[in-house]
């Protein structure tokens, strides 16, 4: 049986596009690396001088000064800039203004994000009050969306989706939020800049981002301790098979009943992941959006074949979500996965993991990243509106961000965010700006972007499986892919 068939995780409708029709033209985004990291170490400073703006209508802006170290590279002193927003309510601005959030955050995403509000509750819910609903699997967030645009009611004030899925709804559903963003003073600088360049469409700015996330490498620290087996320098893999050099060391250390690698069932598992493992995007052109299939391409065929030798050489084991959310399943080692699992890791009494950042660097090689972005709806009143982008600002305040990334384990869009102390101080959270830095490759945004990786998941784990050799794999995939062509 195809392991990939086990079990649907409960994130594999993650960027799957709605099926509702509806008449958008997508044209794109065009998302390069980041170049923007904060590090895990904050320099000394005998003396800090902060000056506070007092006048009401403007924020306060602040510049700290942070030193990273990355193993094997000099200390490097980078300058944060850090803004307040100003938040405008009060007894003679807005007074029992309900709005409606929508949003596909689960687990502890959905915990955290309940915390904020209630804290935004706290202080202004006579004024400001909030309707966070999780409507279900993103998918089905984004089919609701579409359909509550197309009825024409229904439709929240807020909506919180990912940045694969900005071209949707950009320009129909959501509104631009120049004027706001100027008045409010956010810039380019404040954010990771990829995130920021994320929310932009046709010149217009819809979205803001909230975070970033991408894949790293999850290693079970006392596993390699109790085997004898070193954990690796961070950006000490360059490629996919560097990295399969050192499952091949920990195979020779194992017993036969523990696996160097996971591979979790389930399509966003294996999409996701073939996405790091691929070099280049064989998928679309630079813009992200045009269709320009090569899988069958050397770079390809590389790619299954890498699956192709973890099942040939014993090196993986795979799990269901739910399994491999346990401690790697308990017999795992290793494992290529996002931030969003810290905060079940962190639960797990006496599991102690390690994340040491990978590939990219120069090399062709990036693991898979993107960014949860917050956009307005054309939806309700003008007051609703700006009674939701005031509940916005709040939010992007540096301790509400960073609470996000200290707590939920995204990387906080907000470059000030990433200085907040819970974020900061903590080791396992801070090591995923260095991934950050090394780069990584955000998906296509063409509509059927998920359908494209679902069937690289499938041919991945028939590589995986030994069904077909690469290039059949590879040749395979081309075929169906181009199949998909035909409808363009």
């Amino acid at each position: 049986m195809n392991v990939l068939r086990k079990k649907i995780d409960r994130r594999a409708a993650l960027s799957h596009l709605a099926k509702t029709a509806i008449g958008v033209v997508v044209t794109g985004i065009v998302a390069g690396v980041a170049g923007y990291y904060v590090g895990t170490t904050v320099a000394p400073r005998e003396k800090e001088t902060i000056t506070v703006r007092t006048t009401v209508r403007e924020p306060t802006t602040v510049y700290s000064t942070i030193t990273t170290t990355i193993t094997g590279t000099p200390t490097t002193v980078v300058t944060t800039p850090a803004i307040t927003p100003t938040i405008r309510v009060g007894p003679e601005r807005f007074k029992g203004v309900t709005i409606d959030w929508w949003d596909g955050l689960g687990g502890g995403d959905g915990y955290v994000m309940d915390m904020l509000l209630e804290e935004w509750h706290s202080k202004y819910a006579d004024n400001i009050k909030v309707i966070r609903v999780m409507q279900g699997e993103w998918h089905e967030v984004y089919s609701k969306i579409a359909a509550a645009y197309k009825a024409g009611t229904g439709i929240p004030d807020v909506c919180l989706c990912h940045s694969t899925e900005h071209g949707l709804f950009s320009g129909t559903a959501f509104q631009p939020i120049d004027d706001l963003v100027s008045e409010a003073e956010f810039k380019r600088e404040h954010f990771v800049e990829f995130a920021w360049d994320s929310g932009f469409w046709k010149g217009r700015q819809y979205g803001m981002p909230w975070d970033v996330h991408l894949y790293s490498l999850y290693i079970n620290r006392k596993m390699a301790n109790e085997h004898n087996i070193r954990i690796p320098e961070t950006g000490e893999f360059k490629t996919p098979w560097d990295l399969m050099e050192w499952l091949r060391e920990a195979r020779q250390k194992l017993p036969p009943n523990l696996y160097p690698y996971n591979l979790m069932t389930g399509i966003v598992g294996w999409a996701w992941e073939w996405w790091s493992i691929v070099k280049g995007n064989p998928l679309t052109k630079e813009d992200l959006y045009t269709p320009d299939f090569r899988v069958d391409s050397p770079e390809g065929v590389e790619a299954f074949e890498w699956y192709y030798t973890l099942g040939k050489e014993n090196l993986a084991k795979a799990h269901t979500f739910e399994e491999t959310a346990a401690a790697l399943g308990g017999d795992c080692l290793s494992w290529l996965h996002g931030p969003w699992m810290q905060a079940t890791f962190d639960k797990i009494e006496g599991f102690d993991y390690v994340v040491v950042p990978v590939f990219g660097q120069g090399t062709g090689y990036a693991v898979w990243g993107e960014s949860h972005m917050i956009y307005l709806t054309r939806a309700n009143t003008k007051e609703r509106t700006e009674a939701a982008w005031e509940v916005i600002k709040w939010l992007y305040r540096p301790e509400n961000n960073g609470k996000w990334g200290a707590i939920a384990g995204h990387i906080p869009a907000l470059k000030a965010a990433q200085e907040y102390p819970d974020y900061k101080n903590n080791p396992k959270r801070a090591i995923w700006a260095v991934q950050v830095k090394l780069g990584f490759k955000h998906p296509p945004v063409h509509p059927d972007q998920q359908k494209w990786l679902n069937l690289m998941a499938t041919h991945a784990s028939d590589a995986f499986e030994g069904k077909k050799k690469p290039e059949e794999v590879a040749s395979a995939a081309q075929a169906d892919l181009e199949e998909l062509a035909k409808y363009y």
